[in-house]
Order: C-alpha cells, then structure tokens, then sequence
C-alpha cells in the first residue's frame, strides 16, 4: 500500500465514523464522498488556478470538514453546515471557517471562487432550489464542482464544462 492509497484510507474512514444512518426525512444528515474522486477535481482545480491562499474554496454542507482539510492546502477555505455536532468536528481538524447555517439562506456564493458540493440536501427539489441558488449568485469565473447534482449543469447558459468541473462565464 503506497501513501496515497494510506491517506485515501484515512480520510474515508474518518467520513465514514460520522456517516449518519438517517431516515429520508431528515434532509440534512451526512453522506460523506467518495475521496479519490474530490482529490481528482481538487488536482484539476489546482492545476487550473495554483495554489493560491487569497482564493476562497467553501464547501457547501461541508459535513465535518475533511473536503475543507484537504483544499486548506492551496486555498482559503470555508464551509456552510446546518448541523453544529459537525461543525464542532471539523474545527477539531482546524477549520474555524464553517458558517452554521442553511445553504439555502447563505448569501455569499458570489465571494467563492471555487464553489463544492456533494449532496448537501437529500430532498430533490430542495437540492434543486440550491443549485439554481449556487449558479445564479456564483460570480463570474468560478468554478463549481457540483458532485451528486440534481440539474443537468451541461443545459445551463454562460456555463462552460471541463471534467467534472463547471465554469460560470459571463451573461
């Protein structure tokens, strides 16, 4: 096992102790993603932007942090989470930047110049309002890395595609 397959390990394993079981209902419980495939975007991210601390990442219902964790080495990163017994993971692993509140009351989005999510809310039509929400506020030039979508990104106008990353362009 080399050290990346090491890491890989560990960080789904720390995603894995906080996945919450919970009914449908409940919109907001965590579902931790798949790790190698946040660090392939996060690679191609980096690759597009460099490593640049006055570049804000957030992570939309960030969970308890390890997507945070993981971008805090080439970006400033924040997180928007709902819940505060996940909120109080994540500032264990040293990310203080978590906003406690709903993503569809978040405000901000057109600050980012990278913009994650992965399912931040298990109902569908909510999960859509929040994607409508994400790409109208994004300003123009971010990128969005919308994992677990509900809306086909590809159909939206002044969006352009490369991988698994989005690009808001201008109106």
């Amino acid at each position: 096992m080399d050290i990346q397959q090491i890491y890989l390990k560990a960080f789904n394993n720390l995603d894995a102790i906080y996945y919450d079981h919970q009914k449908e209902e409940d919109f907001y419980s965590f579902i931790p993603c798949d790790v190698e495939g946040f660090l392939n975007v996060l690679v191609q991210t980096i690759d597009i932007l460099g490593e640049d601390k006055t570049k804000k990442f957030l992570d939309v219902g960030c969970g308890i942090g390890t997507k945070m964790l993981l971008a805090s080495s080439a970006f400033d990163v924040y997180g928007i989470e709902v819940r505060n017994k996940y909120i109080q993971v994540a500032k264990t692993l040293g990310m203080e930047q978590v906003f406690e509140l709903n993503a569809l009351d978040f405000c901000h989005y057109c600050d980012f110049d990278v913009i994650y999510f992965f399912t931040p809310i298990r109902n569908k039509e909510l999960e859509k309002q929040l994607e409508i929400k994400i790409y109208t506020d994004a300003k123009d030039g971010a990128i969005i890395i919308p994992f677990g979508k509900k809306l086909n990104w590809d159909e939206l106008p002044n969006v352009e595609r490369s991988g698994d990353l989005y690009f808001k362009r201008h109106k």
